[in-house]
């Protein structure tokens, strides 16, 4: 049964599993994380066990919605029904202070990186989105997060340069990342 470590900051929460024969999923904590008094991810996925269903919708709200869901299937080539791999191809960087990764992928292996983008591009983009989709920058997802308006996960260094942060500089790591709203 494939399954995805669920990581809140380097800390380790539980596995989720997949049984592809019945689509369904199943989640367990890590006896760590209960022992550290760590949150549930849901009231409705508790320690002494929930249904595949409470699981599966978790997973759904972490997704994107409406044609930010249709623009990460295209960009990642899954199908929409696939969420296991749809959460895989978000992990590293979910809308929330999530990660999660197959194997024994840990957040230490995620590449710090910074990609820093001008604000004359991010003017334009923001200007024109509704012909280029906001959630789809350098060939990656950059995902939005959820709410009524528009908004991206934009890291802001110190010294006022905006960029995309991954590993130690993602959005869920770094309090100098912020959410641009794109009204």
């Amino acid at each position: 049964m494939p399954t995805l470590n669920v990581f809140h900051r380097d800390a380790l929460i539980g596995k989720i599993g997949f049984d592809s024969q019945n689509d369904e999923f199943s989640f367990v904590y890590e006896q760590t994380w209960l022992d550290k008094k760590g949150f549930l991810l849901s009231p409705h996925i508790r320690p002494n066990g929930c249904t595949h269903h409470a699981v599966r919708r978790f997973l759904e709200n972490l997704l994107p919605e409406d044609t930010r869901l249709d623009d990460l299937t295209v960009l990642t080539q899954i199908s929409r029904a696939n969420i296991f791999g749809l959460t895989l191809a978000i992990g590293q960087e979910t809308t929330g202070a999530l990660t999660i990764l197959s194997g024994n992928s840990t957040p230490a292996d995620i590449a710090t990186t910074f990609t820093p983008i001008s604000e004359k591009e991010l003017r334009e983009r923001i200007l024109n989105r509704k012909l280029h989709s906001i959630g789809h920058w350098h060939g990656k997802p950059r995902l939005s997060i959820a709410g009524v308006q528009d908004k991206l996960p934009i890291c802001i260094t110190p010294d006022g340069h905006f960029g995309f942060g991954e590993g130690k500089l993602g959005s869920h790591q770094q309090s100098f990342c912020a959410l641009v709203s794109l009204f």
